[in-house]
């Protein structure tokens, strides 16, 4: 079914406005709720995660991520440059391509720079910018919508054209399941991702208290640009070893390789002062973390957000995998289907 004006009538799932676009174009925010009062809003803009809600022990519903409480805001942090892509979608390539150049077939292509002489997330005209439309959805007892995305073949510089699609549904378990489907009419190269940050005490406080557990037994090596080589670095004694819960960095900006017989979880965030954790669960390879980023950001509620506010957990393909042979390959071929899921699961 579309989402109509019958749909605000339904407490499992809600639309309302988001205002406009400098533009004039008309941006939506969609509410899913579950029995248990959990909530999880998502923008058409960028099919971006503006907020979720989820119940603690103590009765509450605990806003645990980041973002903006205005669409104004949203279309201002990526006019300046600078956006935290807080709750976004990341396409048609997750993280760093090397000076913004692959050869695919035998043919270079050339996207534009957007972080320094690299093509970041997308570059200037990637997902996260754009605005999505509203092909399905579902008010049964996990509901659920879907957006989609039409990525013409000039967008950035990349071959082909892309459809993408991303199904977000709330559970009744407190899972997050988001899937990620896309075809191109051409070959090209895509690795998309989401970009929540996340703070299991509320987005108003620090990752202090958060205890973080990944279950990897090697990382990506990087150069000073934080572009990868091509080798991976055992964590052996390595103070990224996370395969035993530990304290969050103070600061992180890496991929780990998931290990392939990992079946329950590649990862546990854990609050231990209200005891909320959240897991997540993949069929991607990678596992890019990071902390980091911009100080003083005014976000959601008043609040202004810094570096320690959140962590992501970025659930992808190798990053830079074009420019490296020896990578699992990022190519989608034409006519094939690819389906990125990822899932995110909370305990009280």
């Amino acid at each position: 079914m579309r989402l109509g004006s019958e749909i605000q009538k339904n407490a499992k799932l809600t639309k309302r406005s988001f205002g406009q676009l400098k533009n004039g174009q008309d941006i939506d925010v969609y509410t899913l709720r579950n029995s248990s009062g959990m909530e999880i809003t998502i923008t058409n803009f960028g099919a971006t995660v503006q907020s979720i809600k989820v119940p603690t022990k103590e009765g509450l519903l605990l806003d645990v991520v980041l973002g903006f409480d205005t669409i104004q805001e949203y279309e201002a942090a990526f006019a300046k440059g600078s956006s935290p892509y807080f709750g976004a979608i990341i396409g048609r390539v997750a993280g760093r391509i090397h000076r913004g150049k692959f050869t695919l077939n035998g043919k270079t292509y050339s996207l534009d720079l957007n972080h320094g002489n690299h093509h970041l997330h997308g570059g200037k005209g990637g997902f996260s910018a754009a605005v999505w439309t509203l092909v399905s959805s579902s008010d049964a007892k996990n509901p659920s919508i879907t957006l989609q995305l039409l990525s013409k073949e000039i967008d950035s510089g990349y071959p082909g054209d892309v459809i993408a699609e991303v199904c977000y549904t709330l559970h009744e378990d407190k899972r997050i399941s988001i899937f990620m489907n896309a075809t191109s009419t051409e070959d090209t190269v895509l690795n998309l991702t989401q970009h929540t940050y996340f703070n299991l005490n509320g987005h108003s406080h620090m990752l202090d208290e958060h205890v973080l557990e990944i279950d990897a037994d090697h990382i990506l090596d990087v150069d000073a640009g934080l572009i990868p080589t091509g080798k991976s670095v055992s964590l052996t004694n390595h103070p990224l070893d996370f395969r035993f819960p530990k304290n969050c960095p103070e600061a992180i900006d890496s991929s780990f390789i998931l290990r392939k017989d990992s079946i329950i979880h590649q990862a546990t965030l854990r609050n231990t002062l209200n005891g909320l954790s959240l897991t997540v669960q993949t069929n991607q390879e990678i596992l890019h973390v990071y902390i980091g980023g911009q100080t003083d950001i005014p976000g959601k509620d008043d609040q202004i957000y810094h570096q320690r506010s959140g962590i992501c957990f970025e659930t992808q393909g190798y990053p830079d995998a074009p420019n490296h042979p020896n990578f699992p390959s990022i190519e989608l071929r034409k006519g094939e289907l690819y389906h990125n899921e990822t899932i995110f699961t909370f305990q009280s």
